[in-house]
């Protein structure tokens, strides 16, 4: 993940879905700068079936009752449903956005996406739309400022917090002003 988001990759996820028993988002949709995806049932509404919940959603899109090709022929389809039926959707957006302005970079695409979207559920973002239902109508025709950095945050900033038993680069960024890195101590195996 960290290497996509160095080369200026828009990774997408599938945020997982509850009818398998996945109540919340599971990595790597809960990844920073990752565009979660979550699942719409016919009606536009949440699935029930076909999403979990979790902070890290970004978007929604149709989850269920797609049809999907399937290896072995061109005449072979099948019915899918879920996250994983949803987030091609998106990242087809994301792949037509990227043709129409291939200057634009992976976090300014992602923004695109998540600022154009439609509100869903509770006002502003949420748990089970995120920003809202993907457009790709006004994903690719509105006008939308640019954006610095990912609207969705950065792998790379994660790991130089989280990551047990490294020291950051010495040429890594200082934490802002005011704040330090937490002491993490090294984890104790007990013995047997």
């Amino acid at each position: 993940f960290l290497y996509a988001e160095q080369n200026d990759v828009v990774i997408v996820a599938a945020a997982g879905n509850r009818g398998i028993g996945m109540t919340q988002v599971g990595a790597p949709a809960t990844i920073p700068g990752v565009l979660t995806v979550a699942g719409l049932d016919r009606q536009g509404k949440a699935s029930w079936d076909s999403s979990s919940e979790g902070i890290s959603i970004g978007v929604a899109a149709p989850a269920e009752n797609l049809v999907g090709g399937l290896p072995g022929g061109p005449s072979r389809y099948a019915e899918w449903s879920g996250t994983s039926a949803a987030a091609p959707l998106v990242s087809g957006v994301a792949a037509l956005i990227r043709s129409a302005y291939p200057e634009l970079t992976a976090a300014q695409v992602i923004n695109r996406i998540i600022t154009t979207a439609r509100d869903s559920g509770a006002p502003g973002r949420d748990t089970l739309y995120g920003y809202g239902i993907v457009d790709a109508a006004a994903a690719l025709n509105s006008d939308v400022p640019a954006v610095a950095g990912n609207p969705l945050g950065t792998i790379e900033e994660w790991i130089r917090i989280h990551r047990r038993g490294e020291t950051p680069a010495a040429d890594a960024p200082a934490p802002p002003p005011g704040q330090s890195l937490p002491d993490i101590p090294e984890p104790q195996v007990p013995e047997a």
